[in-house]
């Protein structure tokens, strides 16, 4: 999938991912910088008790 292609909206939704432990997470990381779809995680706090650094180059991190 290119920029191009998710800035026309050639490119369906994906459905995310569901993780429930750091291991999980993990083995769906791959797929998500291979244009895969999101991964979905309990909560922020979850993923910082898992040891995951949740800021980006900006800075931040994106919650729903």
């Amino acid at each position: 999938m290119t920029e191009s292609e998710r800035d026309r909206g050639d490119v369906e939704e994906q459905a995310p991912i569901p993780v429930g432990n750091r291991e999980e997470f993990e083995d769906a990381l791959p797929g998500l910088f291979d244009g895969g779809p999101p991964i979905e995680a309990p909560s922020a706090e979850a993923l910082e008790q898992w040891g995951v650094d949740l800021e980006d180059e900006g800075g931040g991190i994106e919650e729903r």
